[in-house]
């Protein structure tokens, strides 16, 4: 029967692709449609099951096909090629999710102390809309843990679902279930005590799987068996969310987040609130009280979390992370008040994105953080100095205390469960070494765009240094010129329209314009030149990429994590933990070494930028006395239009008095002088308009000689921010 069931799915184009999964309920396997690519995930019931189990996964079937939410895996209809006969129990078909589940995620070695923030806001967030959804419809799932939770890829996007209500119960008039189910290391309390519970339940449940996520092992002694748990966690007050053996083997209750953990401070404080709510022991308080809202007060206090705007701003200088909650009015002077409380450095600093953009002291950090400061998930500045010099050495940090331990005596045997806490920490030491490493990386690359966009300011004042000094040497050209052709002229009439005054203003005004001599602007325009060139090498070295330099520090941290498994796996004898000391001291000496380096290439790029900054501000001065002498050069020659006009006014004059006394012979006859004195105007005029045509004719031969600049040495090894760059000069 089976094998003509698999030829019968061979023609209809379904086959078995594998097992997702097994359950007491039976297996889920995957299907692939290999005409229209469809795939699908078959729950198929075993058939086994006694009456009460058949009831219960009839259930879920009705259940699964009658509820629509994006956090819960949704039903499909079962493709008729692999449907069964109406007297088998129901197959429930359901969405392919292919990015397995959260106890995968767990399980892996670098999420041996939790999982990256980002990710447990995720978690948090559907999981919680997934609970919440299900009790609006009078569901309680009753078996939630990282096994029914599965991971699905939507455009770019993670999406985190809730599967299994094997278990679900929709609630009677009374809201009260009495039935034992779900996984022990999961279960409230009041499941293990057999008595009437609600959907407070899947609060507790929710609350240890948060715990979890965060900081990688369960909240309540799980290694205990059920009966001795009940009666030692009973103890438990109401602030505490977890427990752990001493030194001397005692229970000790804490109610805050064990370290080490990958939860700021401000989400730790946050997460600490919502973890006593939800792991309260009276299932009644359980979940917090229910609010005007209308929603219950764990769920509204887990919104507002998830909701929280985080940034976290890497002091180059330092290579250490401080966060900051963000609230909506907040601007970037008031976030650098703040990290000037929190690091006590009072000079002057400038916070750059990870694109490397400078923010503006006014702007909103809220926009910044939503906009164009991502880095893998989170909201990342980078603090560096403005000021000169090279940049001090930063202070010697304290390594953890079971990190130090293992440093100082690597060879001391430990039993395998001591070693396996000791070996967790220093994975997560590792961590976050290589996240300094990448992050000064990523810093000093951000330092480096930020030097190409204040470079091309630069260029841009430059290019109008340059314009305006060609504009001022053709005018002073044309003016010479024409008051050369204007003195020839009074020279040879000057019986006729001789002026001594004005005659001594056009000599002055031609020593005058002798005296603009620009060689102190040609010197800096060269100086700026140069300054590019030098800003052009900065970028060139090991850093360009960081491909390479974080390549090296991926490779020391998977060596790390496989030491970890390989003690997972092992045969749990006691050991000592000289290998993995070797790793964290290569990581120690590799930070060290890395830093030195880019705090001083950093040096170099804060020095090129105050330089830039000085050159502007020359540049700026140079463009100033510049369009001061063509305002100079406009005012004599509309000033010697003048005189000429004046002059042939007083020629005028002349002539009618003539005219009047009887003096002139011939009304008819046109005065030579006069004459000339017009076409001298008439060719000025014409003069100045040939001179626009010049000035404009200089301007695009400027725009085209920078755009024909080689700059392919920018687009080696260009990231998606680097996309705007392409095809802009540098100068």
């Amino acid at each position: 029967m089976e094998y003509g069931r698999a030829i019968n799915l061979s023609r209809d184009g379904w086959m078995e692709e594998g097992c997702l999964g097994a359950g007491g309920f039976g297996t889920v396997m995957l299907y692939e449609n290999k005409i229209t690519k469809e795939q699908v995930a078959l729950k198929r019931c075993r058939l086994e099951l006694n009456s009460h189990n058949r009831k219960r996964w009839q259930q879920e079937v009705e259940i699964m096909k009658r509820l629509h939410h994006p956090n819960l895996v949704s039903a499909r209809d079962v493709p008729p090629a692999l449907d069964v006969s109406d007297d088998e129990l129901p197959l429930l078909a359901m969405e392919f999710c292919s990015g397995g589940d959260l106890r995968k995620v767990l399980n892996a070695p670098e999420s041996c102390c939790g999982l990256k923030e980002t990710t447990v806001l995720q978690i948090a967030g559907d999981v919680a809309a997934a609970v919440e959804f299900l009790h609006s419809h009078r569901i309680i799932h009753r078996d939630l843990k990282p096994e029914n939770i599965v991971i699905n890829h939507v455009d770019r996007k993670v999406i985190y679902k809730l599967i299994d209500l094997g278990y679900a119960k929709e609630l009677d008039q009374a809201s009260m279930a009495t039935t034992f189910v779900g996984t022990l290391k999961y279960l409230a309390p009041e499941l293990l005590d057999r008595v009437e519970y609600t959907k407070s339940v899947d609060y507790w449940s929710f609350g240890t799987v948060l715990f979890e996520c965060i900081t990688g092992v369960r909240p309540f002694l799980p290694e205990l068996s059920p009966v001795k748990w009940h009666n030692v966690v009973f103890k438990k007050g109401a602030d505490d969310i977890c427990a752990f053996f001493d030194v001397k083997g005692e229970v000790q209750f804490s109610s805050v987040l064990p370290v080490p953990n990958t939860l700021c401070r401000q989400l730790q404080d946050k997460f600490v609130s919502l973890l006593r709510l939800l792991l309260l022991w009276d299932p009644k308080r359980r979940g917090g009280l229910v609010l005007d809202n209308g929603k219950r007060e764990c769920f509204d206090m887990l919104e507002k979390i998830v909701n929280t705007v985080v940034v976290h701003v890497f002091p180059i200088a330092t290579a250490t992370l401080i966060s900051f909650e963000v609230f909506p009015s907040e601007t970037v002077d008031d976030l650098k008040v703040k990290l000037s409380e929190a690091t006590g450095v009072k000079e002057e600093h400038e916070l750059l994105t990870v694109s490397g953009q400078l923010l503006e002291s006014n702007g909103l950090v809220m926009d910044i953080c939503n906009r164009d400061s991502k880095f893998e998930g989170d909201c990342l500045l980078f603090l560096i100095s403005t000021g000169n010099g090279s940049l001090s050495p930063p202070p010697i940090f304290a390594l953890p205390g079971t990190v130090h331990g293992m440093v100082t005596e690597p060879k001391t045997l430990m039993s395998y469960e001591d070693l396996k806490k000791a070996f967790a920490v220093g994975v997560n030491f590792c961590w976050e070494q290589r996240r300094i490493n990448i992050l000064l990386i990523e810093g000093f690359r951000a330092a480096q765009i930020s030097l190409l966009h204040l470079n091309s300011r630069l260029g841009q004042v430059k290019n109008d240094v340059t314009t305006e000094l060609k504009k001022l040497e053709a005018k002073v050209d044309f003016f010479n010129s024409s008051l050369q052709f204007d003195l020839e002229c009074y020279e040879e009439n000057i019986s006729l329209m001789k002026n001594d005054k004005v005659f001594r203003a056009w000599k002055r005004a031609q020593k005058k314009v002798a005296s603009f001599q620009n060689n102190d602007v040609l010197a800096l325009l060269n100086s700026t030149m140069v300054l590019q060139g030098k800003i052009v090498e900065s970028q060139k070295g090991p850093y360009a990429s960081g491909t390479q330099a974080k390549s090296k520090v991926d490779g020391m941290y998977s060596n790390v994590l496989q030491l970890f498994e390989d003690l997972r796996q092992g045969d749990r004898r006691p050991a000592d933990s000289q290998k993995i000391v070797a790793v964290i001291l290569q990581f120690l000496a590799q930070k060290e070494k890395l830093h030195k380096d880019i705090l001083s290439r950093l040096s170099k790029i804060i020095s090129c930028k105050s330089e830039i900054r000085e050159m502007m501000i020359k540049l700026d001065k140079a463009k100033s006395k510049l369009l001061e002498r063509q305002q100079e050069l406009e005012e004599m020659q509309n000033q010697r239009q003048a005189d000429l006009w004046k002059i042939l006014q007083s020629m005028r004059s002349q002539d009618s008095r003539r005219i009047s006394s009887g003096s002139c012979t011939s009304l008819s006859s046109p005065d030579i002088s006069c004459t000339e004195s017009i076409v001298l105007i008439e060719e000025s005029s014409r003069g100045f308009e040939k001179f626009a045509e010049v000035v404009e004719n200089l301007k695009l031969d400027q725009i085209n000689e920078t755009l024909n600049l080689d700059w392919e040495f920018l687009e080696e090894d260009s990231g998606p921010d680097d996309k705007k760059w392409e095809g802009r000069p540098a100068s």
